[in-house]
């Protein structure tokens, strides 16, 4: 649809499928199915990181096969250490996520430069 006119078309939305379909009206597994989006930024806020790896577990499910990545968004809160973070990280990405985004930038700035470390490598 978009890129039929050049443009990429992305979606931030709620990684609880199937109840976000009828919670906020995200069906983003039909939308990838239907080449409308090209990529999904999936807002998996949560400092579990037991919850973070099922919620990507869960997008991957959904998505194989489909060419929309899924990309993981997790969130930084201003009082998050290194440890965490690297936990949150280290779940999405060993569940299957193609890549990390993080929100917000503010608490990511108050941990220390390496934190990231072991996923640039």
């Amino acid at each position: 649809m978009a890129n039929q006119a050049g443009v990429g078309l992305t979606a931030a939305v709620f990684p609880y499928y199937p109840s976000i379909c009828f919670d906020l009206g995200q069906d983003w597994a039909a939308w990838c199915s239907k080449g409308l989006v090209d990529a999904l930024y999936m807002m998996n806020y949560n400092w579990s990181p037991m919850m973070v790896g099922k919620y990507t577990s869960v997008a991957q499910h959904f998505l194989r096969g489909l060419a929309a990545p899924a990309v993981q968004i997790v969130q930084v809160s201003s009082g998050m250490r290194a440890d965490e973070l690297r936990a949150l990280a280290a779940a999405a990405l060993d569940n299957g996520a193609p890549g990390l985004g993080f929100f917000s930038s503010k608490g990511l700035s108050n941990l220390p430069v390496d934190t990231l470390k072991p996923f640039l490598e």
